[in-house]
């Protein structure tokens, strides 16, 4: 008798092994599953980035073969009035916002560094850093997108 409790004990461990090794390939396979699927999804969001940038008509804007003098918001007005119409107009429709404040949300657009924005304006990197913080700050505490185009989020209730 005492042989097949023996046996049945070795039984019960076997297939607490069987199942545990079950459980952990499934999870091993679950886990690379998820992996595969986030990368896959990863890319699509890459491609409706894409989409978006093309469907916002990204500006392209080169300073070397563009060197006008544009120090504050009304020189960016006067200078690219008939340009960049569409960015003037909207970033004006942005009360809140002051002069330094529609000059740098008026070069967000064109995906210029901040290294260029510097130069362009001839201060400092931490100066442009810092304004673009502000921007970024006043238009989240007004309910804005922090992007171009920036309009008003809905809220939901």
């Amino acid at each position: 008798m005492k042989n097949t409790n023996f046996e049945y004990g070795e039984y019960i461990t076997l297939f607490l092994n069987l199942l545990i090794s079950v459980l952990i390939i499934t999870l091993a396979l679950y886990t690379n599953w998820l992996f595969v699927l986030n990368k896959i999804k990863r890319g699509w969001e890459k491609v409706n980035i894409e989409q978006q940038k093309n469907e916002l008509q990204v500006f392209s804007f080169d300073l070397k073969s563009n060197p006008k003098d544009v120090k504050s918001w009304n020189d960016f007005k006067q200078v690219y009035a008939e340009e960049f119409k569409d960015i003037i107009v909207e970033v004006e429709k942005i009360e809140f916002l002051s002069k330094t404040e529609k000059l740098y949300a008026a070069f967000q657009p064109f995906e210029l560094s901040h290294k260029d924005i510097a130069s362009l304006l001839s201060v400092s990197l931490r100066t442009v850093g810092t304004n673009f913080y502000r921007l970024r700050l006043k238009l989240k505490e007004n309910n804005f997108d922090e992007d171009f185009p920036y309009h008003e989020k809905k809220t939901t209730i």
